[in-house]
């Protein structure tokens, strides 16, 4: 199956040959497999999430209809480093949406759902689509830009400069997008994180939440602190920030390709109305 379904309670999936990504409003999203089945007379997609299993049923119109209307978590993560294996390490961010009919859609929800509390950890890469921080910054933060509340006039698109690879996907599908107030290194910083001189604040952070060490606590801390905005990849690896003062920003987005880890935190100017900018190898810094 292909493309994207989704509820007015900021519930969807998104569907890719292998496997279909279960989300809760624009920010916390995670991959599970699925089967499509035959149940008596309807077809099913069965989506194999461990915890909760979910099963839509295909109705008129098109729709997929869970069969239940109560709340579902879904378990997304946001990249906080990389470890000495390449992989991405990742700090849970829970959202909980209702669960209601879903129909195709163009975009994944927009709003929905609420957050639950976020515990450091890790997992290789492949294991999820994770996404970015928190969408309710604690503390002293500034505001993080959503669509219905943009600080700003200055929206950011991004887009994949990848080649498409025999019908495989996009590798910055589902990523999340991350716009930071400053770089990833200066973020860390100021979060009271120290790392060695020479070291990559990637590797580093990625030790650090590996082997679960105070300072993973201080990163998520830190990086929620300093988003200015966030925003899911759809599948061709397109992203549309919600819109912020205008200003210098710092992008935060990470994935694997060819067996490589690649981050892209290069500093971007916004002046009010569009900005675009196209992520590709030759733009992104190797993690080794």
């Amino acid at each position: 199956m292909h493309g994207i379904y989704a509820a007015s309670t900021g519930f969807s999936v998104q569907f890719f040959p292998e496997s279909a990504v279960l989300g809760c409003g624009p920010d916390a999203a995670r991959a599970y497999p699925y089967t499509v089945e035959v149940d008596g007379t309807k077809a099913v997609v069965k989506i194999n999430a461990p915890d909760h299993p979910l099963s839509l049923a295909f109705s008129s119109g098109g729709t997929l209809d869970p069969g239940a209307t109560g709340p579902y978590q879904v378990h997304g993560r946001t990249v906080t480093g990389q470890n000495e294996n390449d992989d991405f390490t990742f700090a849970p961010l829970e959202q909980t949406c209702n669960l209601a009919v879903l129909a195709p859609s163009t975009t994944i929800p927009s709003g929905g759902g609420s957050a639950g509390t976020m515990v450091a950890s890790a997992a290789p890469a492949g294991a999820a689509n994770g996404v970015h921080p928190s969408a309710t910054a604690g503390g002293g933060a500034a505001p993080l830009s959503t669509p219905n509340a943009p600080t700003g006039p200055a929206v950011l698109s991004v887009s994949s400069g990848f080649p498409a690879q025999g019908g495989a996907p996009n590798p910055l599908a589902g990523r999340p997008y991350i716009l930071l107030r400053d770089s990833y290194a200066d973020v860390l910083a100021k979060g009271g994180v120290s790392v060695p001189a020479g070291v990559s604040p990637y590797k580093y952070a990625g030790n650090a939440c590996g082997n679960k060490t105070p300072d993973c606590q201080k990163i998520s801390e830190a990086i929620r602190a300093e988003a200015a905005s966030a925003v899911r990849a759809d599948a061709s690896g397109s992203g549309t920030f919600p819109g912020v003062a205008p200003g210098v920003y710092y992008l935060m987005i990470s994935t694997r390709y060819n067996n490589q880890g690649l981050v892209w935190g290069q500093a971007v100017q916004l002046k009010p109305g569009t900005n675009s900018v196209t992520l590709a190898v030759g733009n992104a810094t190797p993690v080794n």
